[in-house]
């Protein structure tokens, strides 16, 4: 960083050491994202009509030292160690993101990643891939008033296997889809509802993790909590399963909801390859900083995008150039090829901050956006 910055390098380790924390990169970040969806543009990024959807992936990344949630993996990693950097994306930005071993499960913290969303961004809905499914995330945020819409492969095996029933099985015997089981709701669910809801409120008031609940539920055969709240999701899952196979378009929303996502991968990892695609990080906060910087540094990229396309859109708008104005909404603010993420890092420069506005007038004024139409 010294070689490509205006500031000495004593001056950089100061400010890293006395500056740098993880609540002042969070807050950095919320700041940039509630600023991006004050945009004209930003609702036009909704998926649905009934409000934000967003997604959940990990992303694998080789660390350079040998830190406690580091492990080896050949798929990701060749011969070293690596870890996961699970994120929370809606509407193209990252609202959170947290550090986990690879060999933890993604579907155990999707959660307390939704739940730790500081930003002013309010979610409806959240998909996944089938790592994101366990078997209790769809009672869980059902009961917070999400709606769970992961990503099915194999869908015929997951509705043979996974869809039950209040009524005889029998009554199903002439379906093309049928159920494998009758829900126990009149016992284990009553019998221990009064417990589910304190796991619930332990949840929302953040005095556990979802993942260390799980894991204590899980280590008694016989816990009766656990076994109701699985009843419970497989309830919600069938529900779910039936409107997934019924509704193409609720299966393009989640697809393209992990699409995007991928889109912010790609961006994650051109930032990483900055510094040689290794996490720096000699423990587990070097680690956590080193993520959120670079998820400070991919919101700034897409505010800077944002910006630009949504003062084009406005212009559009105002113009009454429907064409236009329909095409500029599915242009992905995810973008950095216009981006020098190896240049020359100006902190001392007199120069004023850059108008956006400008930019964008300048752009539609020389004609420089052409989309053949």
């Amino acid at each position: 960083m010294k070689d490509i910055s205006d500031i000495a390098e004593s001056e950089l380790k100061f400010n890293m050491q006395n500056y740098v924390r993880y609540n002042n990169l969070d807050m950095a970040s919320n700041k940039i994202i509630d600023a991006t969806a004050k945009l004209a543009i930003f609702n036009e990024y909704n998926l649905t009509d009934y409000g934000v959807h967003a997604s959940i992936d990990g992303q694998k990344f080789t660390t350079k030292y040998d830190v406690i949630k580091a492990r080896y993996s050949s798929k990701y990693y060749g011969l070293g160690k690596g870890i996961s950097a699970l994120t929370l994306s809606a509407n193209h930005l990252p609202l959170h993101s947290k550090i986990i071993s690879p060999n933890e499960y993604e579907g155990h913290h999707l959660f307390d990643l939704v739940n730790n969303n500081k930003t002013g961004i309010e979610i409806k809905s959240i998909s996944g891939d089938m790592h994101s499914i366990n078997k209790v995330n769809f009672a869980i945020l059902y009961m917070f008033g999400y709606q769970f819409m992961p990503r099915f492969t194999k869908i015929s095996e997951k509705a043979n296997k996974n869809l039950v029933a209040f009524d005889n099985l029998q009554n199903y015997k002439n379906f093309l889809i049928k159920p494998s089981e009758i829900a126990n709701k009149k016992d284990i669910i009553r019998k221990e509802w009064s417990n589910i809801l304190r796991i619930f409120a332990t949840l929302m008031l953040k005095e556990n993790s979802q993942a260390n609940l799980i894991r204590k539920l899980s280590n008694h055969k016989s816990n009766d909590t656990m076994k109701a709240l699985i009843e419970l999701d497989k309830i919600i899952m069938t529900i779910y399963i039936l409107d997934y196979i019924g509704s193409r378009e609720k299966r393009q929303i989640v697809h393209r909801s992990l699409v995007r996502h991928e889109s912010y991968h790609q961006l994650r990892s051109a930032i990483a390859r900055v510094s040689g695609r290794r996490m720096a990080g000699k423990n587990e906060i070097d680690l956590i900083i080193n993520n959120e910087c670079a998820r400070l540094v991919a919101n700034a990229i897409i505010f800077y995008n944002a910006s630009i396309l949504s003062a084009i859109y406005e212009y559009y708008l105002n113009n009454g150039m429907t064409k236009e104005t329909q095409i500029i909404p599915r242009l992905s603010p995810v973008s950095w090829d216009h981006i020098n993420l190896k240049g020359k890092y100006e902190f001392r420069s007199s120069v004023k901050s850059l108008n956006l506005q400008a930019l964008a007038e300048n752009l539609i004024r020389d004609n420089k956006i052409d989309f053949g139409l």
